[in-house]
């Protein structure tokens, strides 16, 4: 099982070497959005940077709004930092297009491996999402649910702590959506059909 670590800049010590430890073990890391390099309090803390071999991000003297995510383009992803200090060892996953600073890379970390992808998220295009989607599954996370619907928004959650679970499928626009759905419980597909949803509307499903 991955870990992902969405960090902001800010994250405590201890949570920081949950992260660092993890990683050592063996463990496949995402972390996203930044390099966290404060705790709560704003003292300098720099336990994850440590661990990626003293990799900082400062921000960025300039930018463009083209981002290469592991060859492929990407619009709109609002990079305003850079990665600083990366090893010859570390594999350049993100750069900007026009001005060339990295701004992800893959590195190993004791047995594990950690994938860092600076970002600021202006979500416009859905190969913004393809792309998380890729790096998710690099680390081995395995989806929960499917939609052939990017527009509609899915959720597993089990009731009262047991085994049942249901599925939420929520349209938050004001026009009607039509979703196909699958969810996947304990490893086996559960194909829920085809699903009707009126403008603003919510269905819950039980699995």
């Amino acid at each position: 099982m991955p870990l992902i670590a969405v960090c902001p800049s800010v994250m405590s010590a201890a949570a920081q070497e949950n992260v660092a430890r993890f990683a050592a073990s063996g463990g496949m890391t995402l972390v996203t959005p930044a390099i966290p390099d404060m705790d709560y309090d704003f003292n300098p803390v720099s336990v994850i940077s440590d661990a990626l071999g003293g990799l900082t991000m400062s921000k960025a003297p300039k930018k463009s709004v083209r981002t290469i995510v592991n060859g492929k383009r990407l619009y709109q992803l609002g990079n305003e930092y850079r990665l600083d200090g990366l090893a010859e060892s570390a594999v350049k996953l993100a750069y900007d297009e026009k001005f060339g600073h990295a701004t992800g890379a893959v590195i190993r970390v004791g047995g594990g491996e950690v994938r860092v992808l600076l970002g600021t998220w202006i979500l416009r295009t859905f190969s913004q999402i393809e792309m998380l989607e890729d790096q998710l599954e690099a680390v081995g996370a395995r989806p929960r649910v499917e939609s052939s619907n990017r527009n509609v928004w899915l959720a597993v959650l089990k009731e009262d702590g047991g085994q049942r679970r249901i599925l939420f499928i929520m349209n938050l626009y004001s026009s009607p959506q039509s979703t196909r759905d699958k969810a996947y419980v304990d490893g086996l597909a559960v194909d829920v059909g085809t699903v009707s949803l009126a403008a603003m509307e919510v269905k819950a499903i039980s699995i």
